[in-house]
């Protein structure tokens, strides 16, 4: 016979744990291959604006990253490719002005690209450049925003909703 005690017991020992706010639980671990980065935002609409710098390259550049983690991870090892001084003077989209909450969120970055990063970070400091980890990472979207916003000439889409994956590539049939 099955009391409720014992099925309040079950049923505990079963549950997907919960925060202490009430969400799941998500493993933090990255996949093979990746490292799991948590990356600044120092204003809420930068994000859209990367969201969109994405969309634009997947549509424009053939072999373009496909997926918004991995067009982070490219943005990082082209902005650390770049010599100190490339990455000073590199033009960067502005941060947006006016009131806005910062953000922070985690991806999956592949690791060649983060290991590319510590590279560059330890060769800025041998000249006397010092930045945070998430300072390097928030500029190098910076300038991966404004070099995607120039090759679409000036205007990025708006992307509601989820991102797209390869399939919008623009010549590609759909599935």
């Amino acid at each position: 016979m099955t009391t409720p005690a014992s099925t309040q017991a079950a049923a505990e020992q079963t549950a997907v744990p919960r925060s202490p706010r009430g969400s799941n639980t998500h493993s933090s671990a990255a996949p093979a291959g990746t490292q799991r980065i948590a990356t600044y935002w120092p204003h809420h609409e930068l994000l859209p604006l990367a969201r969109g710098a994405y969309v634009a390259d997947l549509q424009r550049v053939p072999g373009s990253p496909d997926s918004f983690a991995r067009w982070i991870g490219q943005a990082v090892r082209d902005y650390a490719h770049l010599t100190t001084d490339g990455r000073e003077r590199a033009a960067l989209e502005p941060v947006p002005g006016g009131e806005g909450k910062t953000l922070a969120r985690p991806f999956n970055i592949p690791t060649d690209d983060v290991a590319a990063m510590h590279r560059a970070q330890r060769v800025d400091l041998e000249h006397n450049q010092v930045r945070s980890r998430s300072e390097f990472i928030t500029r190098a979207i910076r300038a991966a925003i404004a070099t995607a916003r120039e090759r679409a000439g000036g205007n990025l889409p708006e992307v509601k909703g989820r991102l797209p994956g390869p399939a919008t590539r623009l010549g590609v049939p759909p599935a």
